[in-house]
């Protein structure tokens, strides 16, 4: 991917994406420990994945409980579940606006591999969950559910990782700013 041609924006997504991931991380920890669901592709990953896709407006219910409980990763009831994948490769478009390519690389070259079958993705996140001891899976439908603790989680995780990059730019202004009059003092020789 062609990160050369990278903008402030695409910073801040970067930003957006990774602070997302680590708060993930830090309110359920245990989930760094629970494997991959594809060589490469953490576990923890995924539901980070799923948890910033269905925050997003216009979205309805990911049903990801309903799609396990069906045991058929092409029915109707898994189709939210499905995105996912996102069903296209990221290397050859060169996508770097979603949430994968900011926060693991190596997902990206595994989401890949199996491209064009978001359904292979999505079975590949259900054994994995499935393997989860029930604590675990508590815990990853605590964010993944259609519950209203879980919406309400996921939205807390949106304003906390916004709250990061507005952080970031206030710092980015304040920092451009004091260059500037550092330069402007340097060619004044003051």
């Amino acid at each position: 991917m062609d990160v050369d041609q990278w903008d402030k924006n695409d910073l801040e997504k970067c930003i957006y994406c990774r602070y997302y991931s680590s708060l993930i991380l830090d309110k359920f920890p245990e989930l760094a420990s629970t494997g991959d669901i594809l060589p490469g592709y953490p576990g923890y990953v995924a539901v980070g994945q799923l948890a910033s896709i269905f925050t997003s407006p216009g979205y309805t219910g990911m049903q990801l409980l309903e799609c396990i409980i069906a045991n058929d990763t092409s029915s109707d009831v898994c189709s939210n579940s499905r995105r996912i994948s996102g069903g296209t490769k990221y290397r050859s478009n060169g996508l770097i606006s979603s949430y994968l390519p900011y926060v693991c690389p190596s997902c990206v070259v595994a989401h890949d591999e199996v491209s064009g079958s978001q359904e292979a993705i999505l079975k590949a996140f259900i054994e994995w969950f499935l393997k989860l001891d029930k604590p675990q899976r508590r815990e990853v439908i605590s964010i993944l559910g259609d519950e209203d603790e879980a919406i309400k989680l996921r939205y807390s995780l949106v304003n906390e990782s916004t709250k990061a990059v507005e952080e970031y730019r206030k710092i980015r202004a304040t920092t451009e700013q004091q260059e500037q009059e550092q330069r402007r003092r340097e060619l004044l020789g003051n």
